[in-house]
């Protein structure tokens, strides 16, 4: 077992998200405060970013100014396009990973987060066996009600199960970029480009209700990217716990919003005004 500690000297982190107005400002305020003592812990910071429509300059100005005053060895990405939910999701990390891979070689780990999570440095201390990805599992009411036989089989098979269990949340992981060359996959260029032509018959259609051969959302490909790595749940002692909580409550979403994972010090806090539940 090692401390995650033991790997800063060969991780950078990095963040993405999407400007959408004096909100991002303020909900990026409010993470500073929690997050700093552990954004501080790394040499390298890379934050990936584009912005919503009719959004100022003078907000973009104000929200990247933030990240530079308080993190003066930050390196700031700014996308100029934003191809909306998801396939802009996926360009900010692929952006992210392009700029680590090109111009910090000595980096062998990503700490990969969002604008909307809390990471306590604490998480530094968790000890943990040696793999190339560390991840929170991405499942939901739907997984462990209708697609798992039980919690017990979706504990036992999340990780090796063959098709639908593992789909480890894109929020927050850590991963060994040595021999990474995509998060998401070559393919996410021609889906775009099918989901538009097939949303303008349907404009309501969202991309996750394409018929593609592989479900398109960020966690089916991410899982895709990262089944064959040696891997480790985050909240590997809270699994069954955190199961039996989206079975009862029930949770539809398995990006697990506003759920605080307490041993490990991270949440997914995406209504910043609201409370948390803790596990």
């Amino acid at each position: 077992m090692i401390k995650l500690s033991s790997i800063l000297p060969s991780s950078c982190f990095g963040s993405i998200g999407t400007i959408t107005g004096m909100e991002s400002v303020d909900k990026l305020d409010i993470l500073l405060g929690y997050n700093l003592p552990f954004i501080k812990s790394f040499e390298h910071v890379i934050i990936s970013l584009n912005k919503g429509p009719n959004v100022s300059e003078d907000i973009v100005t104000h929200y990247l100014d933030m990240w530079s005053v308080n993190v003066p060895n930050v390196v700031l990405l700014v996308s100029d396009t934003n191809r909306g939910h998801m396939f802009g999701t996926m360009d900010l990390e692929e952006d992210l990973l392009r700029y680590v891979k090109k111009n910090i070689p000595s980096a062998k780990y990503l700490f990969k987060s969002m604008d909307d999570v809390i990471i306590y440095d604490r998480l530094l201390e968790v000890e943990v066996p040696e793999a190339d990805f560390y991840y929170l599992p991405g499942f939901s009411y739907e997984t462990v009600v209708i697609k798992s036989r039980s919690i017990e089989d979706l504990y036992n098979n999340y990780e090796t199960y063959k098709s639908w269990y593992y789909t480890p949340q894109t929020t927050f992981f850590i991963l060994n970029i040595s021999n990474i060359a995509s998060l998401y996959g070559d393919d996410v260029g021609w889906k775009y480009d099918h989901y538009m032509a097939v949303k303008k018959l349907r404009p309501e259609i969202k991309p996750w209700e394409v018929a593609f051969y592989l479900k398109f959302d960020c966690e089916s490909h991410l899982g895709r990217t990262t089944k064959d790595l040696s891997k480790y749940c985050l909240i590997e002692p809270e699994f069954k716990q955190l199961a039996s909580l989206a079975q009862t409550l029930p949770i539809t979403d398995p990006s697990h919003k506003n759920i605080f994972f307490n041993r490990i010090g991270v949440c997914h806090y995406h209504f910043y005004n609201q409370n948390v539940i803790s596990v």
